[in-house]
């Protein structure tokens, strides 16, 4: 039994004793005030009930609680004392039911899942454009929420909604539940960690990465090629992967990059490794599991492969003679600004003030880092691009018809979305027509993906990255369950022709693409792994000295 649960039983029972031999004074003593001792047992367990939630196997307590109450109205001696004994009887009554009961603090995981399937099926804006099969994912999930009940395992939960989530391709769609949960289903999904991290590079070769020290003594180190996984491609390693599974991708190109890292997670407590040796002959061995998750090796690898510029949100740097380097960690600005959603006159002024100190020590051009901008307001993306927009009326994106009595989009015959009327913004050329490069990953993700898109329509702009931006979107909210919460796309926001505003459709391909794919190589993999460089920052730089 939990402690407060327990507290509440022992306490039930000291209160029940208590009355009991008190029934003869407070009979001698007439007064209210001894009248309210019969209610103390039941502001306890309310307070009980509000601090560890009510539960059907502590029934017995909370009658014995409420049978107490009755002492308040009849003020029978005989009475008080048989209530009393009643309450005692039904307060340790509890404890076997608890114990023995099989319902006690029972999560019913699949009730849960229902009423949020419920809602993101009424919710999601989605699902005409990506086709989604809803019957499909209920019948395929569900029987994954009963095992999670049937087995009171809350990972196995988590891990359930992570992967249900991952299905819509979509990156606003994710599950949120406490961190130890969402860290414990991660290593669980991950796998064992065998020391070493698999990566395929621009040339179809998969190198190791990260690699452990103790796997010198094998042959393999750092950018060994991999050539088979305990039997397996490493792709088809890779496809055994319950994080893989975990981790959604709403562009398919990024979703191919990242999709051998997850091969090094599968295994026993061995797994046999085949690679190239440094004399060219292949060779096997068979790896020990390590101590720690693979999550950990996995997720210090891509901290690596997606670093962005050291420096605070929103702040502008000089980084050579005649480039600096506009960082935007979140397309958000200050408390105040964020507060009200709409009033970024005093960013604004601040951003002119920094281009203007730039410009006077000769910078011509400019880079826009926004990998691992995790979104926000539009409204600041369409502030940077007035700035920096070529002067004239601009095209951001299309809002849909809403139908405020009923509270929902209107539709046309075939059941998609109609133009109410574009958002437009005017440009301010603060570069004079100097080049522009924004760097982005996978991590760019919702008002990332707008400027993104957005900036991408001027000639003087280049979006460089390994990977396209994550490709999503669309307005975002949250359904609050039980047990975590889901987010999901829930408003919409149409292109110039009236169709989804950046995300995939079912071909999985974003209309946010990129204009220059880094290729992830040998020489990538030696700046970012050996020479701790920032390897997409350095051939941005390459780019504009080349213009």
């Amino acid at each position: 039994m939990e402690y407060s649960d327990i507290l509440l039983v022992i306490s039930l029972l000291i209160l029940s004793f208590g009355l009991l031999k008190m029934a003869d004074l407070c009979d001698k003593m007439k007064n209210v005030k001894w009248k309210l001792l019969w209610l103390v047992p039941v502001f306890v367990s309310l307070i009980m009930i509000v601090f560890s939630e009510y539960d059907i196997s502590m029934v017995g307590a909370y009658a014995g609680a409420i049978v107490l109450m009755l002492g308040f109205f009849v003020e029978k001696v005989g009475f008080r004392k048989r209530l009393s004994a009643a309450a005692m009887a039904l307060t340790v009554l509890t404890v076997p039911l608890c114990l023995f009961g099989g319902m006690y603090r029972r999560c019913d995981y699949t009730a849960n899942f229902k009423d949020g399937f419920k809602q993101a099926k009424e919710r999601y804006v989605l699902s005409k454009h990506k086709n989604i099969d809803w019957d499909a994912l209920y019948n395929k999930y569900l029987p994954k929420f009963q095992e999670a009940t049937k087995n009171q395992d809350e990972v196995v939960n988590c891990i359930a909604w992570e992967c249900f989530c991952a299905e819509f391709n979509d990156g606003h769609v994710g599950f949120a539940v406490e961190d130890e949960i969402y860290d414990e289903a991660n290593d669980r999904g991950a796998g064992n960690d065998y020391g070493l991290v698999t990566m395929e590079l621009s040339d179809g070769r998969v190198v190791a990465l990260n690699v452990d020290d103790s796997l010198n003594p094998y042959g393999i180190h750092q950018f060994t090629e991999i050539t088979s996984w305990d039997g397996m491609t490493v792709a088809e390693a890779a496809e055994k992967s319950v994080l893989a599974k975990m981790h959604g991708y709403a562009d398919i190109d990024n979703e191919k990059f990242y999709e051998d890292m997850f091969a090094a997670g599968i295994g026993g407590d061995s797994v046999k490794v085949g690679f190239i040796a440094d004399d060219g002959s292949e060779k096997t061995a068979e790896l020990p599991k390590l101590e720690n998750s693979y999550y950990d090796r996995l997720e210090k690898t891509m901290k690596t492969i997606n670093r962005s510029y050291p420096a605070a949100n929103m702040t502008i740097e000089k980084i050579n003679d005649t480039t600096a380097c506009l960082r935007m960690c979140a397309m958000g600005y200050d408390s105040e600004s964020d507060k009200f959603g709409v009033d970024y006159a005093v960013m604004k002024k601040q951003i002119k003030n920094d281009f203007y100190a730039v410009k006077e020590q000769g910078v011509k051009d400019l880079i826009i880092d926004i990998r691992g901008n995790n979104g926000g307001s539009g409204v600041i993306v369409q502030t940077i691009a007035e700035l920096l927009a070529p002067e004239g009326e601009h095209f951001y994106a299309n809002n849909p018809k809403w139908d405020n009595v009923n509270k929902r989009y209107i539709l046309d015959e075939n059941g998609d979305y109609i133009i109410d009327g574009p958002t437009t913004f005017k440009g301010e050329d603060m570069l004079n027509g100097g080049k522009i490069v924004i760097l982005v990953n996978s991590a760019s993700v919702s008002a990332a993906d707008h400027m993104t898109k957005v900036m991408s329509q001027f000639d003087n702009v280049t979006v460089m990255g390994f990977t396209e931006p994550n490709g999503s979107a669309q307005g975002v909210s949250a359904i609050k369950m039980e047990y975590g919460a889901m987010f999901l796309s829930s408003s919409v926001i149409l292109d110039e022709n009236g169709g989804i505003f950046i995300d995939s459709g079912e071909d999985r391909q974003s209309g946010d693409d990129l204009d220059i794919r880094v290729p992830f190589d040998e020489e990538a993999v030696h700046q970012l792994f050996e020479d701790d460089k920032d390897y997409l920052l350095e051939k941005a730089k390459e780019l504009l000295k080349k213009q």
